[in-house]
């Protein structure tokens, strides 16, 4: 194997790699994310658990105590949070798929 075809295969080998770790740092990046969606979506259903609970047995207890106390306190109404996360749509096997070194 001759000095010229060396350096053409050290090129594309280096090419290959200059490509493909920026597609794999992005494909754990798209992976974080999902699970940051994950993570927020279970922290808005808690929230409005939370809140539900509050409305149902918390505050109606609590506004007869003040009630009978007959102070003139009020307690801000508590609204749920009605979001929707937005889905990651590619996975990193598209993201392979995708890549210039890919057969």
């Amino acid at each position: 194997m001759g000095a010229a075809r060396l350096t053409e295969l050290y090129r594309q080998s280096s090419a290959t790699h200059l490509h493909r770790a920026p597609i794999e740092r992005l494909a754990k990046l798209a992976g974080h994310v999902a699970a940051l969606g994950a993570h927020l979506g279970k922290s808005v259903q808690t929230y409005n658990a939370v809140v539900g609970c509050m409305e149902s047995r918390v505050l109606p207890q609590s506004r007869r105590v003040i009630e009978l106390q007959g102070e003139e306190t009020s307690i801000p109404e508590l609204e749920t949070v009605d979001l929707t996360l937005r889905q990651v749509t590619s996975t990193s096997t598209e993201l392979d798929d995708d890549s210039p070194t890919a057969a």
